[in-house]
């Protein structure tokens, strides 16, 4: 059993004293620096059924670029990022591994305006951004062959690009002992 004396009493007053300190001084850095709630939904090609765990990251391409915020949608596709205020940013969306089917082109653009690809957080409050559909991936195989054209290049990487401005990465494979591989 602790004893009551003065000196753990003063202990306790002081670390008292330190937790609201603190929680103020983290309210205050919190409004000091502006964070404003973006919000929206990732969807399957479909257009209606939330992808659950997709991967969402605000980037700003000012000069230097910088990481804005990030996080990942609940079970219906809902996801909420947390970013400075009066930011322009771009989003990416990433669906590996929550076993989707649809790809998402970066930066993303939402359903009601898909040529839209930045958007400006608020000066305070939050920001509903809307709706991000994916695409459907399609597949693409092939072989790579030696000069012979009939031997198959085991192990050669196969990358596809687009050729918008900037170009984007739209996959990659190895070939298998054969030489032929497929994208998707």
């Amino acid at each position: 059993m602790l004893p009551n004396s003065l000196f753990f009493r003063k202990i306790g007053t002081r670390l008292l004293k330190i937790g609201i300190g603190l929680s103020v001084f983290l309210l205050w850095a919190s409004l000091a620096f502006g964070q404003t709630s973006v919000t929206g939904k990732v969807v399957e090609a479909n257009g209606t059924s939330g992808i659950e765990n997709a991967y969402v990251c605000a980037l700003s391409f000012d000069n230097p670029p910088l990481f804005l915020g990030d996080a990942f949608t609940d079970n219906l596709g809902d996801f909420q990022l947390a970013i400075p205020a009066n930011a322009t940013f771009q989003l990416h969306i990433d669906t590996y591994g929550t076993g989707s089917s649809a790809i998402f082109y970066f930066p993303a653009g939402n359903n009601a305006s898909p040529s839209q690809k930045s958007f400006t957080a608020p000066a305070s409050g939050s920001l509903a951004i809307g709706t991000f559909q994916g695409a459907s991936q399609t597949s693409v195989t092939g072989k790579v062959v030696e000069a012979n054209g009939t031997s198959g290049i085991e192990n050669a990487y196969v990358c596809a690009l687009s050729f918008d401005n900037p170009p984007l990465f739209l996959g990659d494979a190895f070939t298998d002992n054969l030489g032929d591989f497929q994208l998707a």
